[in-house]
């Protein structure tokens, strides 16, 4: 481990926190995307033992670089958003594309009528969810406890489940409710709400790396192909958020740029 570790991570992180503040996009298949998974949970299975180097000079890093990207890149995100939005998705559907064919690259995977096939099948299968979920109200409103640990469960799985930006599409609004507490952090309740959030995040982060971290050592191939299926599934949900797009030469021009560039992205970012 090296001191260009540490700053690859943080970019890392840094773009991994801008591409979640886009709807629709998932946080575990960016992670994926850049290569810094199999660290993540590495590291985090790994975190007890004395010499985890890991967890220093990658883990901290990218969480660092995560959060950097989650407050810096909001109003960004919000412009981007609204003047530019189909060039926004399609160069994270570039991302996870790219980071998609990385994966099978690195794993010495083939694109057989099997694996084609779960693709389809999984893509489609979200699609149909996001339709059914498409009127339908999650958590009304976290006002219990209750509430608000099922909320930092799924944001919790987000980070290392791709594809579950299906749900938490549903749930951009229960979010607003954390940032008010955060806003109001004198108020004794808010605290005891904030701390609970945080806990039991951080727990569902340890436990799902854990068990991410057991089925990869024990079928390395088939893991992946379920991770890189979830992947291409957080792609249909993205593609779904492009509406209202008036198409001309510029646009068309300007979203391919941007496909190309987010695929061709995630082939360099692996060598680091």
């Amino acid at each position: 481990m090296k001191k260009k570790d540490v700053f690859v991570s943080i970019i890392k992180g840094i773009i991994t926190g801008i591409a979640s503040l886009v709807p629709g996009v998932s946080t575990a298949a960016v992670l994926l995307s850049v290569s810094a998974y199999d660290n993540f949970t590495e590291s985090l299975h790994n975190i007890a033992k004395k010499d985890n180097k890991v967890v220093l000079f990658v883990t901290v890093p990218l969480v660092i670089g995560l959060l950097l990207g989650l407050i810096g890149g909001v109003h960004l995100i919000d412009y981007f958003w609204n003047k530019f939005r189909i060039q926004t998705i399609l160069l994270f559907v570039g991302l996870v594309l790219g980071g998609i064919r990385v994966i099978f690259v690195k794993e010495k995977l083939k694109l057989s009528k099997k694996i084609m096939f779960l693709f389809i099948v999984i893509g489609a299968l979200f699609g149909i969810l996001y339709y059914l979920l498409k009127d339908m109200t999650i958590i009304d409103k976290v006002d219990s406890m209750t509430n608000l640990i099922f909320l930092a469960l799924i944001t919790g799985l987000t980070i290392l489940v791709p594809g579950l930006s299906l749900i938490t599409l549903k749930l951009k609004e229960n979010y607003n409710y954390i940032i008010e507490l955060i806003r109001h952090f004198t108020n004794i309740s808010n605290i005891v709400s904030i701390l609970v959030f945080i806990i039991m995040f951080v727990i569902t982060i340890f436990i799902v790396s854990k068990t991410i971290y057991k089925l990869i050592s024990r079928n390395r191939r088939v893991t992946y192909i379920v991770l890189c299926s979830l992947m291409f599934a957080s792609i249909i949900i993205s593609l779904f958020q492009i509406n209202k797009v008036t198409f001309n030469f510029v646009t068309i021009f300007t979203s391919i740029l941007a496909f190309l560039w987010g695929f061709i992205f995630a082939k360099n970012v692996e060598r680091e």
